[in-house]
């Protein structure tokens, strides 16, 4: 547990997106009759709006891309080039999931109008509110990318060109997010249990999802019995995420997205529930 949430910390602290307000609002107070960030035309919400979204992968074509990227040696070039498609495809086809689950429709004006006060926050130490339900929709996938930086840092320790602490080396070799794995022997399942700090909406637990699953491909397991059936990887495979945060608003996507990396990555034993 200390590992995840050590991560999870260092990879918000490593990629601060919040912070892209313009240089000239510095030490000034919003004006909120002007607070508005435009969406660029690359964003999930623009496109969404013009109807421009690209095609996503389904849970089934996933997991058989998955399965083709498994005998890649772990840490080569080829193992880092899989992971990147596989995790790609993931992300996008969770957050297409997650758009057409969301508790509350989101607002594209009240996210930009958040994402605008989030830089200035950063300059002035104001911070905002995201009260607004539709302005976190917005927020959640928007930024969902986020997923990938601990997802990313996670695989980044079978590298050998990273220099890592040894000790921290020595954990991650505890955890799924490495070895794919949480069933450690043929008859007693664990569950391993990590807990994000500040992790509304979510993406800490997705990005620990992601790499789990990854690994679990290429896990050394019997590929005569894995080569067809998601329930072998399910097995495997258990983790439960604890989401903290001080706003109380993100309880309901937090279990949206659960659910929807529940069916995307086909396993139900990946869960992420709400802590306060």
């Amino acid at each position: 547990m200390a590992v995840a949430t050590t991560m999870a910390l260092l990879a918000t602290l490593l990629f601060p997106i919040d912070a892209l307000a313009p240089a000239d609002i510095c030490n000034h107070p919003i004006d909120n009759t002007n607070s508005r960030k435009r969406s660029r035309k690359a964003a999930f919400l623009h496109k969404s709006d013009r109807g421009t979204m690209p095609p996503v992968v389904t849970a089934e074509e996933l997991h058989n891309l998955g399965l083709s990227l498994s005998k890649r040696k772990r840490g080569s070039h080829s193992f880092y080039k899989g992971w990147i498609h596989w995790r790609s495809a993931a992300i996008d086809a969770i957050r297409s999931d997650l758009s057409m689950n969301l508790p509350e429709r989101a607002d594209r004006a009240e996210f930009e109008d958040l994402f605008f006060k989030l830089g200035v926050a950063s300059d002035v130490g104001q911070m905002p509110s995201f009260e607004d339900a539709g302005a976190r929709s917005g927020y959640a996938i928007e930024f969902f990318c986020r997923a990938r930086y601990l997802a990313d840092l996670y695989v980044d320790a079978l590298n050998e060109k990273y220099d890592f602490p040894p000790f921290w080396l020595d954990e991650l070799e505890t955890t799924p997010m490495i070895t794919g794995r949480t069933l450690m022997n043929n008859e007693n399942d664990e569950t391993y249990h990590m807990v994000s700090l500040g992790g509304g909406p979510g993406f800490d637990y997705v990005g620990a999802a992601l790499a789990s699953s990854f690994c679990a491909y290429t896990a050394n397991i019997d590929r005569e019995t894995s080569r067809h059936s998601q329930q072998q990887f399910q097995r495997q495979l258990s983790i439960k995420a604890t989401i903290l945060d001080y706003e109380e608003g993100w309880c309901d996507l937090v279990d949206a997205m659960g659910d929807s990396t529940q069916r995307i990555l086909q396993n139900s034993q990946l869960s992420c529930n709400w802590g306060g």
